[in-house]
């Protein structure tokens, strides 16, 4: 149960960093062009300002701002290709950290001109409604954004600016937080739908062990790093011994219940990264990364003991084993093909037994 939530916890970090890496991918994009044309109107055509420093602030913003769009591109893809999901969700963090500065900082300038907060009103709810985060961090945010337009409203613009700004700024921090709330809500129910279905597509919906659906495509990826690395892959199938006569004595019921426990002890016997699928009936396929054909028999006799010693569903049950090591030149046809050769002369030999296939 607890590998279980472990590994739904994972599947949901995922789609959590791959929607940051290409929602923030794309923000960092439009904060480059936005910050570029804005930079362009204010040196091609510039507005009238009172105090000279105050044009000079804007080249910098945007230029400054560029800059950064530039780097943190940057530093995002190299976050993607090293797969780190907490150094994506981190420079997403910081990169909303900063458009809501930068927002606050533009609007600031506008308001004393034009009473315009265009600018902190799209950075703040753009970016809550984009980033995926913990809500810890979106209430960071909002907070980041009330206490700082409170300092500046008090230091500089009680005197002079109405009210009713500080009242605009506290209900954009609520509505972006809400914003923030609902959307990530949003996001977790479609990911977790999108799990559930993918699960359901690729388990044996009885047993929970992986089908052959999802064999054919791990089969693939293994076979590809075994022919680029050398690395040894060994494969494992397993059969019930004399399962016909467990239906027909106990019942369907009592045979289901089998399999389900079986496909439990088979994967509390295995390595977390070995894989437990079920080829149909009662044949079960065990994957071995990394391992050679010695310890694959050594893997094999374990779980045949595991079953053997222990009842299963109340019922003493025994399984034969036919084992063999994947070869560079061959197929995974061709090695499951071996498997069950092997299969077929434990069976023949007496059941309850393990045979190796050697090329």
């Amino acid at each position: 149960m607890m590998n279980a939530k472990n590994d739904l916890a994972r599947e949901l970090e995922t789609l959590r960093s791959a929607h940051n890496y290409r929602a923030f991918m794309a923000l960092s994009g439009m904060l480059f062009l936005s910050c570029a044309l804005f930079l362009g109107q204010h040196l091609v055509m510039p507005d009238s300002y009172p105090e000279d420093w105050i044009p000079r602030l804007y080249v910098t913003l945007y230029a400054g701002s560029m800059v950064f769009a530039l780097v943190f591109s940057a530093l995002l893809y190299l976050a993607r290709k090293k797969d780190s999901r907490t150094l994506i969700l981190a420079l997403s963090f910081v990169f909303s950290f900063l458009a809501v500065s930068l927002g606050l900082a533009l609007s600031f300038l506008d308001y004393q001109y034009s009473d315009n907060l265009t600018a902190v009103y799209i950075a703040s709810i753009g970016i809550s409604v984009m980033l995926s985060a913990p809500y810890i961090l979106h209430l960071i945010l909002q907070l980041w954004l009330v206490a700082c337009s409170s300092a500046v409203y008090f230091l500089f613009l009680k005197d002079t600016a109405n009210p009713s700004l500080m009242m605009s700024f506290i209900f954009l921090g609520g509505l972006s937080l809400a914003f923030g709330y609902y959307t990530e809500r949003s996001r977790w129910k479609t990911n977790l739908a999108t799990i559930q279905l993918k699960a359901l597509t690729l388990h044996d919906q009885m047993t929970g062990a992986y089908n052959r659906i999802f064999l054919n495509e791990y089969m693939t990826k293994l076979l590809d790093a075994k022919h680029r690395y050398g690395t040894p892959l060994s494969c494992i199938l397993i059969d019930v011994d004399h399962f016909k006569s467990v239906n027909d004595t106990h019942g369907h019921l009592a045979g289901d219940r089998v399999l389900v426990e079986l496909v439990r002890r088979l994967r509390d016997t295995v390595r977390s990264a070995d894989i437990v699928a079920r080829m149909g009936g009662e044949e079960f396929l065990i994957v071995l990364p990394q391992t050679t054909l010695d310890k694959a028999l050594v893997v094999a006799n374990k779980l045949r003991l595991a079953v053997e010693q222990t009842p299963i569903a109340n019922l003493s049950i025994t399984v034969s084993a036919g084992a063999a090591e994947i070869d560079d030149s061959e197929t995974f046809e061709s090695a499951f093909h071996r498997c069950d050769e092997a299969l077929y002369r434990a069976k023949k030999s007496g059941r309850n037994r393990v045979e190796a296939s050697i090329l």
